[in-house]
């Protein structure tokens, strides 16, 4: 246990202080409802979708704003979107780049033989 002196206003509430702003500080089960929310669904759409109530959703985005110092759901939201645009580029970017790498493995072999 840390028993370390911390001051601030964090330091009252019953959240341990994290180093602030990081998605790594999310759950497994919040870091999906991030996703869907970043994907667009509703707080109705994402509970239906994980068989979960509406008011279980509800307390995953304040434990997602609070984690990640979002005042707002408005902020949740757009900080989701980035992320979802954010990973959807790097994924495509990797394609790319695989797909790049063969052709030009395929087409050194065809005149190496």
């Amino acid at each position: 246990m840390h028993s370390g002196n911390r001051s601030g206003a964090g330091a009252q509430n019953h959240y341990p202080l994290r180093s602030g702003n990081r998605l790594e500080d999310l759950s497994d089960r919040e870091m999906h409802i991030f996703q869907l929310i970043g994907s667009g669904l509703s707080t109705k759409q994402i509970a239906q979708s994980l068989k979960l109530s509406v008011k279980t959703v509800e307390s995953h985005r304040e434990n997602i704003k609070h984690k990640l110092h979002l005042s707002s759901g408005e902020e949740l939201r757009e900080r989701a979107a980035k992320w979802v645009v954010q990973i959807l580029t790097a994924e495509e970017h990797v394609c790319r780049t695989a797909g790049q790498e063969q052709k030009g493995n395929f087409g050194s072999d065809l005149t190496n033989t």
